[in-house]
């Protein structure tokens, strides 16, 4: 699995993966440190907004591309 400071620079469709949507929680309930629980927790938060915008990325390409 990769670790929180592989994450950076990674696409959109890299955090809306069935295997982040595992992993970040689970990171988050392990981490003892407060500050990482911090940066998983805004992970968690970005991932659903990029799910969210991966989305609507789409539609808009279908019915730009009909």
């Amino acid at each position: 699995m990769q670790t929180i400071s592989a994450m950076k620079g990674c696409r959109l469709s890299d955090l809306s993966t069935q295997k982040l949507q595992i992993y970040f929680p689970l990171r988050l309930k392990a981490a003892a440190d407060p500050g990482e629980k911090l940066r998983i927790s805004r992970l968690i938060g970005i991932k659903r907004l990029a799910a969210g915008v991966t989305e609507e990325l789409d539609a808009v390409y279908k019915t730009l591309l009909k």
